[in-house]
């Protein structure tokens, strides 16, 4: 159980990050509590997300990757995923971490 009394199941799972050094955090997003609370609500709507069966998905301000990774992981292959950014190096540690 977390601080609040939820069980980790109710807890999405962070996409895995550890190829991502201090290197890529001085110049993209590290995920902190906002990135944490998008993701926890994303995963408790993803029945209702998956029964969309949504064809694209479109994430403004990628940053590490860890949000747009999460919906690919767990929506499949069925959707094209997009990924905008204004700085180079978050749109290549975004691919990094979807191919990670």
């Amino acid at each position: 159980m977390d601080e609040c009394g939820r069980g980790y199941e109710d807890h999405a799972i962070l996409p895995d990050l550890s190829h991502l050094t201090t290197r890529h955090f001085a110049e993209v997003y590290e995920p902190s509590d906002d990135t944490f609370l998008l993701l926890d609500a994303l995963h408790a709507h993803l029945p209702q997300l998956r029964a969309l069966a949504p064809a694209v998905c479109v994430e403004i301000g990628t940053g590490s990757g860890a949000v747009l990774t999460w919906l690919a992981q767990n929506l499949g292959p069925t959707c094209v995923y997009f990924g905008c950014e204004r700085t180079t190096a978050a749109a290549r540690t975004t691919l990094l971490t979807a191919t990670h």
